[in-house]
């Protein structure tokens, strides 16, 4: 059964595109890195309705926003707290290329294609790739965000949902990232129906937080997830 939205005063909210290289609003802005890891969701990981559920769309939910992106856009979004390698940010920017920069990021700088191996020094940083590649919202599909609650507890959902990939419209992929809203690090890539591998094989799965990170699949080298996907990003 769907979960249903949830009650927090303010779920997600936009704040703009970002001028300043991305907004770092982590609270311990001062703790060491640790290392990220993208792997196949394991059960305990799927005890979140991201990976017990798999993918949901957002479509049908009444409360999810509509992000209205363009070639090589990010919008940020203000977000209820959630916990990301050993930090807590309150912010997050959903990019059209199938990526999110955790604690904002910068419009027409920020998950640009062509896309690159994890972890990229040159940044962004913080940065979760569920299917980077060259995608197109505006030629069809949807981009939402949304704040779901069930009885075990809430998530920040953001879906890109049938994105049609650059040069090649008829080809169209669905993936979400659910993010836990419960004083831990929660994170899953949860994947619909993917037709493609990328604007000509390119593609990035992974995660990078800021000095770390790790590809899952990197323009044809490693596991290319498909319909019914489920990865967990954790920070051992």
């Amino acid at each position: 059964m769907p979960a249903t939205p949830d009650s927090f005063p303010d779920t997600a909210t936009e704040t703009g595109t970002g001028t300043d290289g991305g907004v770092d609003d982590s609270s311990d802005s001062d703790a060491g890195c640790m290392s990220t890891a993208v792997t196949v969701a394991t059960a305990s990981l799927a005890s979140s309705p991201g990976s017990a559920n798999g993918y949901k769309t957002l479509s049908s939910s009444g409360t999810s926003i509509l992000i209205g992106l363009g070639d090589d856009d990010v919008t940020n979004y203000s977000v209820p707290p959630f916990v990301y390698a050993g930090q807590t940010y309150t912010s997050l920017g959903v990019g059209s290329n199938g990526c999110i920069v955790v604690g904002g990021g910068v419009d027409g700088v920020d998950c640009l294609f062509p896309n690159r191996s994890l972890p990229d020094p040159s940044g962004p940083n913080r940065l979760l790739a569920p299917f980077w590649t060259d995608l197109n919202p505006t030629a069809g599909g949807a981009v939402r965000i949304d704040v779901f609650t069930d009885v075990s507890g809430s998530w920040i959902v953001v879906e890109w949902d049938t994105v049609p990939e650059w040069q090649n419209i008829t080809v169209t992929d669905q993936f979400e990232v659910w993010i836990g809203v419960n004083g831990v690090q929660d994170i899953s890539f949860s994947y619909g129906t993917i037709n493609g591998t990328g604007r000509d094989g390119n593609l990035t799965v992974g995660a990078q937080n800021e000095c770390q990170g790790q590809n899952y699949r990197y323009n044809g080298t490693g596991t290319l997830p498909i319909t019914g996907t489920e990865l967990g990003v954790t920070s051992p």
